[in-house]
């Protein structure tokens, strides 16, 4: 029986960093969504507080070594979310949230850093709403900590050209160590954290791409334009070659 193939799909986003990088897709999966609000007990509230502040200390920990292989410009970007994490406003508001509310630490995390969001948010500029992001994206981190849902570090694949809803700073700076060839986002915008990161390493981007990551195959050929800011899922052998030379012709002249 003749194998049927696979329909091309273009897909377009915003362009963050030029290059054209052709390789298999690896589709992380989506970042976990809103906390379901989860009451507690009077005898409980002590447990939690721990469990929210030991995540702050763990989180913290990561960034602080990531920091330290970074120049002046990246580390200032750590700098930034541990400044979130120690700041006295944000840890009393998810301890009295805890305590007053009994809510888990989880949604007490989530609530005040989506509060905050919220507020950035409204401003109105795309940078006060890409900031937004990225405090949603802190609250995240914190969340998967307390949650244990990472027994280990994601992996990321050599050479792969990695999907994903959105990245924290520290996966970001740790997919570019561990070669990842170009990064395509469904979130993300032109001056968030990790738009920087990847123009300082060179790395083709293109962020705030409209699509469904269900429907994108892990290990699936694709094609990232940086600069035009478009993603070619499933490329046919004509649209292969002509990127081929493309790339080829970009190399030379770079």
């Amino acid at each position: 029986m003749e194998k049927t193939e696979k329909r091309e799909v273009l897909l377009k986003g915003i362009p963050i960093m030029p290059g054209i990088c052709i390789g298999q897709a690896q589709v992380l999966n989506p970042s976990i969504k809103t906390p379901v609000t989860r009451k507690i007990s009077e005898s409980q509230v002590a447990i939690e507080e721990k469990r929210f502040l030991k995540a702050i200390e763990k989180l913290k920990k990561e960034l602080q070594e990531i920091r330290g292989d970074l120049d002046e410009r990246l580390s200032d970007l750590i700098n930034s979310q541990i400044m979130i994490l120690e700041d006295p406003h944000f840890r009393e508001g998810v301890s009295q949230r805890i305590k007053q509310r009994m809510e888990s630490a989880e949604s007490a995390v989530y609530r005040i850093l989506n509060d905050i969001s919220r507020e950035l948010g409204e401003k109105g500029s795309g940078y006060m709403q890409e900031r937004s992001q990225e405090l949603l994206q802190l609250a995240r981190e914190l969340i998967t900590t307390m949650q244990r849902e990472r027994n280990h570090e994601t992996t990321f694949r050599k050479d792969s050209i990695l999907f994903a809803e959105d990245l924290s700073i520290q996966d970001t700076i740790k997919a570019v160590k561990s070669g990842v060839r170009a990064i395509a986002l469904t979130g993300g915008g032109k001056t968030s954290h990790h738009a920087i990161i990847l123009r300082n390493f060179g790395i083709p981007a293109v962020f705030g791409m409209r699509a469904d990551l269900n429907e994108i195959e892990d290990g699936t050929t694709v094609i990232l334009d940086g600069a035009k800011g478009i993603v070619i899922i499933n490329p046919k052998k004509a649209t292969l070659e002509r990127y081929q030379a493309e790339r080829a012709r970009y190399e030379e002249f770079t």
